[in-house]
């Protein structure tokens, strides 16, 4: 029976070693602490009965499959965007032992909702309420006609500004969200085309050319 006695900083560095020298089928013997480093025992023969009373020795290849299980199920919780790759890996090594990933896909939806419920609300504490509460610029915006939709939509450009510049910025934004590519296709389209402006500053005239362009 042949035993290898193996040094190392820890287990997995430990199994690594053995398994490259008995192969995947050893079975570990013994397994302590020394110091800072373990000490791992393990054969490629073990004996079959066991008279002593002791253990039987641990089949090497399931306690490395449950050892890299763990280090990689580890890896899916802490780095999510390697969640792919790493089940894989645990797919391979422990099919037994693969991490339910529905629960961070679960998680993460929690969140965006979460996330999408905040972003309509204004949150203070007892000390931050006031009346000056009601004089942000999406309340403001609000209270003159437009839509808690429209705000959401552009809230981008609302973001941490007074009253008067959140104001521009958001009627710019607008102005752009609502220009046709082509305005003059868009007025000639049109079923209707008011004609707005103080007397004398040629509404007249302009009716006159739309409507020899239109006929």
């Amino acid at each position: 029976m042949t035993i290898l006695t193996v040094r190392a900083n820890d287990t997995a560095t430990a199994m690594d070693e053995i398994v490259e020298k008995l192969g995947t089928d050893s079975y570990i013997i013994d397994t302590k602490k020394v110091g800072n480093e373990m000490l791992v025992k393990a054969t490629n023969n073990p004996v079959k009965k066991n008279p002593t009373g002791k253990a039987s020795p641990k089949n090497f290849s399931n306690m490395m499959s449950k050892e890299l299980s763990a280090k990689l199920t580890g890896s899916v919780a802490i780095g999510a965007k390697d969640q792919d790759s790493n089940t894989e890996i645990v797919r391979q090594i422990s099919p037994g032992n693969e991490p339910d990933l529905t629960i961070f896909k679960e998680m993460n939806s929690e969140l965006r909702a979460l996330r999408s419920a905040l972003d309509d609300m204004v949150l203070t504490d007892m000390a931050g309420l006031s009346p000056n509460l009601q004089s942000t610029t999406k309340v403001k915006l609000q209270k003159v006609g437009f839509s808690s939709q429209v705000l959401q939509k552009l809230k981008a450009s609302l973001s941490n500004v007074e009253y008067e510049e959140g104001r521009d910025q958001f009627l710019k934004t607008l102005a752009a969200e609502l220009a046709d590519d082509d305005p003059d296709e868009a007025i000639m389209n049109s079923r209707y085309i008011f004609v707005l402006g103080a007397s004398g500053s040629g509404k007249t005239t302009l009716s006159a050319k739309f409507a020899a362009r239109i006929a």
